[in-house]
C-alpha cells in the first residue's frame, strides 16, 4: 500500500492572523478524523485490550513499566509491529533494572549475556530465563526485520505481539504486589485523567481483595429498605446537601444520600442528628460498570 501523507499544507502567503485560523480549522478537522478511525474499530480495539493478561499492581516507578503501557496500546490499536518492538525495549531495560539490583557493576553485556548471567547465580529461575530469552528472539526478529518476520499474516503477526506482552507480564509478576492490605495504597496511588477508568480499576481492585460492590448485568436500580445509623448530616449553608447513613444489617461501606430542598427541610425540622438510628428507602441507579452511582431518599422515618 502507497504512503500518502498531504495531511498538511502550507500557509505561508497567508497573514499571521489567518493562517492560525487555516491550521486551526485544519486541525479541528484532523481531530474528526482521529475519532472516526477510533468509533469504527473501538470494538476491535476493546477486544485486544481485554485480550490482554492482568497482572494488578506493580508499586515501582521505572522506565520498563512506561514502556509497557505503551506496548499495550500500541497493540490495543492493531500496531503489532511497534508493540513487539517496545517489549522488547522494554524487557532489556526490565533486565538492567534486575542485573544493576542483584549484580551490580558496570553492565555492558549483551541481553544474551545478561539473562544468563542472572539466572547462573540464582537471581532469576530457569523458567524465568526461558522466557526473557523468548522475549529476546522474538524482539531480534522484528528489530533485525528479517524475511520470516516481515512475511508474517496480521494474526500471526498479532499473535505474537499478544504472547510477546503477556510473557513480558508474567516476567513482571514477580514484582507485583500481591500484598491484599495494600488496597488503600494502591487506589491512593492511582493517577488517570479518566474518572471512567479509576472506577473500573478500583471497582476490579476491591473484587480482588473480597469486596464485591458490583450487581449483575439485568439490574438497573437498587432499592435499599433498611434500619440505618446517620454518620453524617450535612445540610446547613452547603448547595449539595446530603445524609450519611450506615446500614445496620448489611452495612459494608457508609451511603451517601443526596436530599432535595424539602427533604433537607424536612430532615431539619425533624431535629435528626448524628448518631440516631432511623429507617429509611432509597434509590440508585446502577451505572455503566455495575455499581451504584448517587443514592437517593424515597423516605425516611426520623424516631
Amino acid at each position: 500500500m502507497a504512503y500518502i501523507d498531504h495531511i498538511k499544507v502550507d500557509y505561508s502567503d497567508q497573514t499571521d492572523e489567518l493562517r492560525k485560523e487555516y491550521i486551526k480549522r485544519d486541525k479541528k478537522y484532523l481531530a474528526q478524523i482521529i475519532q472516526d478511525r477510533i468509533a469504527k474499530d473501538i470494538d476491535n480495539i476493546v477486544n485486544r485490550w481485554y485480550e490482554l493478561n492482568d497482572i494488578g499492581h506493580i508499586p515501582v516507578e521505572e522506565k520498563f513499566l512506561d514502556l509497557l503501557k505503551e506496548a499495550e496500546q500500541l497493540y490495543s490499536f492493531g500496531y503489532y509491529t511497534g508493540a513487539v518492538a517496545i517489549v522488547g525495549i522494554a524487557t532489556e531495560e526490565y533486565s538492567k533494572f534486575l542485573y544493576c539490583k542483584y549484580i551490580g557493576g558496570v553492565d555492558k553485556l549483551t541481553q544474551k549475556d545478561r539473562i544468563d548471567e542472572l539466572q547462573k547465580f540464582n537471581h532469576i529461575s530457569n523458567i524465568l530465563k526461558n522466557k526473557l530469552h523468548d522475549i529476546r528472539k522474538i524482539r531480534n526478529e522484528c528489530m533485525h526485520y528479517n524475511a520470516g518476520f516481515k512475511t508474517l499474516q496480521d494474526e500471526e503477526l498479532k499473535l505474537k505481539a499478544k504472547n510477546m506482552l503477556n510473557l513480558y507480564k508474567d516476567v513482571l509478576a514477580d514484582i507485583v504486589d500481591k500484598n491484599v492490605d495494600s488496597i488503600n495504597k494502591v487506589i491512593s496511588a492511582f493517577n488517570s485523567d479518566s474518572e471512567r477508568e479509576f472506577v473500573l480499576k478500583c471497582r476490579n481492585i476491591m473484587m480482588k481483595n473480597g469486596v464485591n460492590l458490583q450487581l449483575p448485568p439485568n439490574i438497573k436500580n437498587q432499592v435499599r429498605q433498611s434500619v440505618y445509623h446517620v454518620e453524617e448530616v450535612d445540610i446547613e449553608g452547603t448547595l449539595f446537601k446530603e445524609i450519611t447513613l450506615f446500614d445496620i444489617f448489611d452495612g459494608e461501606l457508609p451511603l451517601v444520600v443526596d436530599l432535595t430542598i424539602p427533604q433537607s427541610d424536612h430532615i431539619s425540622e425533624s431535629g435528626l442528628k448524628e448518631g440516631n438510628i432511623i429507617f429509611a428507602t432509597l434509590i440508585s441507579s446502577v451505572s455503566d460498570v455495575g455499581m451504584t452511582s448517587e443514592w437517593n431518599l424515597i423516605n425516611i422515618d426520623v424516631p
